[in-house]
């Protein structure tokens, strides 16, 4: 595939994706467990804070010192360490960190400990209720990309408060939301530490492939250094090794299991600061420079990037703005979706005010409870009914049938008003991603532009005449099709809406942020290379580009509609294909992509 345009930025070579995908795996997550127990057990939570929508942090005092423990889960590269370096806490703390005051603040860390050797840490916390009663409680994190989560769960691991609340529409596999039970990622994998497992003669997958698939914890750089120190081609089938290398993997991946089962690690970074992990890894080159501990590794790689993000870059400030617009619409959806569930209890509220006004002889001035037969159950058993002792039954009975006026008028209010703000919420995602594709002021601008006639911005001082906007990306694909790629919400709309035909292609990553890709086709049913080209692009122009395998959606342009006062960029479509794209395995990756 070639392109008619510049290749963007963010277009990586294959050592450059690497180097940025140096994210908590498994082994990572263990060598941090190991030290954070080591460190913190038997610790005092002091302070609890939270300085962003999905930063989380502790300030713990142990062994006669403070640290301060932070618990990242925005984006896809989450992380947990002991900083020295933290961002300052906002005025008003969210509702998420609220609830953890409430049941941790002033516990003692019983231990910290990983849930098998997966990217799943938990703190068991000592503490105690309203009461004064000792309980138990644990914060557990789940440190998988986009996926990653801080739970606070009671002793039943019955969920107390997420971070991120998931509903049923979102995801109907696994909704997170109080009082559920939790359940975990079951990875379907082996641990290292259990089973030594090699391929099979006839197993097809290439050797890394395989390692990633089989074990459980492993990531990218680990099983490229695992076959650069067995001296195997990480792309070679795994039918195909020889005798002498499935020797050399065996004894590679025993003696890696020794360092593991002996808390032998060796945290480092490489590449000058560009990546970092558990142990030395000597395939990125000869760059490696030893770390006193996991959470300095982790901090230093990055404050690394930090200083390598453009500060002039062109959207830097909209982005942040724009960042600070999306943590707002997600702390408002939180409450709103609180007050949705709360409003759905209602008809308890008008049970109560009609057993009241049934049993009215039965309730004694001054009493704070009242058990009566519930009549309007079949059973007819007791019900306990908490009571106002400062009001007379008939006054109880009022509140009640007040409480479930209320909460009517509020569900239809929040029924109409929660999508709307879910919508300003991935809108504001996909301005984000739109924003990580600025490379000129005029891009920058047109997105400003956009933001304003939306009414999101204010127009400050006189509008400057606007310049013609920039056009989408382009590509030939390797049979010859034109692909276009937008550059912004904007942009995507008149891609889609008014340039593209009727039987031209329509590409997007699946439920993420992302552009909007066209293939110029006619009526012609598209070529699988172009289809495979077309869907690459979807997926490394979305949000999601830093995985390693993106579902990406396809269909013709006449499926594709926009809903009356959609935002900009937001389609639906129906019916459509879906495939995926493996971003890291760099034979799936067009020539053009190759470093």
């Amino acid at each position: 595939m070639t392109d008619s345009t510049q290749l963007p930025c963010g277009i990586l070579t294959k050592e450059e994706s690497e180097a940025n995908s140096m994210s908590f795996d498994g082994i990572v997550t263990r060598a941090m467990t190991n030290e954070l127990d080591t460190l913190l057990r038997g610790g005092r939570i002091n302070r609890i804070h939270q300085p962003g929508a999905a930063l989380l942090r502790l300030d713990v005092y142990a062994g006669g010192k403070n640290y301060k423990l932070l618990l990242d889960t925005a984006g896809n590269t989450p992380y947990v360490y002991i900083a020295d370096h933290v961002p300052e806490n906002p005025e008003k703390p969210p509702q998420f960190c609220m609830v953890l005051r409430k049941h941790l603040q002033g516990g003692r860390i019983r231990a910290i400990r990983q849930i098998g050797i997966d990217r799943v840490m938990q703190w068991e916390i000592d503490t105690r209720d309203e009461l004064g009663v000792e309980t138990k409680k644990v914060l557990l994190a789940e440190l998988m990309g986009k996926y990653a989560n801080i739970f606070l769960l009671d002793a039943r691991q019955t969920i107390i408060e997420p971070m991120k609340r998931i509903s049923g529409d979102i995801s109907s596999v696994r909704p997170v939301y109080p009082g559920m039970p939790y359940t975990g990622f079951p990875s379907g994998k082996v641990s290292l530490l259990d089973t030594l497992l090699l391929p099979g003669e006839n197993e097809a997958l290439r050797i890394q492939k395989w390692l990633l698939q089989s074990y459980e914890g492993f990531g990218p750089p680990l099983t490229r250094e695992l076959c650069y120190q067995a001296e195997i081609d990480p792309s070679r089938p795994a039918s195909a090794l020889t005798g002498p290398e499935r020797t050399r993997l065996e004894k590679t991946l025993a003696d890696f299991r020794e360092k593991l089962l002996s808390h032998s690690y060796q945290p480092s970074i490489m590449g000058a600061g560009k990546a970092f992990y558990a142990y030395p890894l000597h395939h990125l080159g000869e760059d490696i420079r030893a770390c006193p501990s996991m959470s300095a590794c982790v901090e230093s790689y990055r404050l690394k990037k930090q200083e390598q993000a453009p500060t002039d870059s062109p959207g830097r400030g909209l982005t942040q703005t724009v960042r600070r617009l999306l943590e707002r619409a997600q702390a408002k959806a939180a409450k709103m979706q609180n007050e949705y569930e709360d409003s759905l209890d209602r008809e308890k509220d008008l049970l109560y005010a009609d057993l009241l006004s049934a049993h009215s002889h039965a309730v004694q001035r001054g009493a704070t409870e009242v058990e009566v037969l519930n009549y309007f159950d079949e059973n007819t058993p007791m019900i306990a009914i908490p009571l106002d002792p400062k009001k007379n039954v008939w006054q109880n009975a009022q509140k009640f049938y007040k409480a479930h006026s209320k909460k009517k008028s509020r569900e239809k209010r929040l029924a109409v008003l929660l999508p709307r703000v879910e919508s300003e919420i991935a809108y504001f995602r996909q301005v984000l991603q739109d924003l990580s594709l600025v490379q000129t002021r005029e891009e920058a601008d047109e997105i400003r532009a956009e933001l304003t006639d939306e009414g999101i911005l204010r127009k400050k001082g006189p509008q400057k005449k606007r310049r013609e906007s920039s056009r989408p990306y382009q590509f030939v694909s390797s049979d010859g099709y034109t692909i276009y790629v937008g550059k912004n919400s904007r942009q995507n709309d008149q891609l889609t809406m008014r340039t593209a035909g009727k039987d031209d292609f329509f590409f997007h990553a699946k439920d993420v942020p992302g552009s909007h890709v066209i293939v110029r086709a006619d009526k012609e049913p598209l070529p699988k290379r172009t289809q495979m080209e077309a869907a690459w692009l979807a997926a490394l122009y979305s949000s999601e580009k830093e995985e390693n395998h993106v579902l990406v959606d396809y269909t013709r342009k006449k499926n594709v509609r926009k809903q009356k006062g959609a935002k900009p960029g937001q389609v639906l479509y129906d019916p459509y294909d879906t495939v995926t794209v493996d971003l890291k395995n760099p034979a799936s990756w067009p020539e053009q992509r190759k470093g």
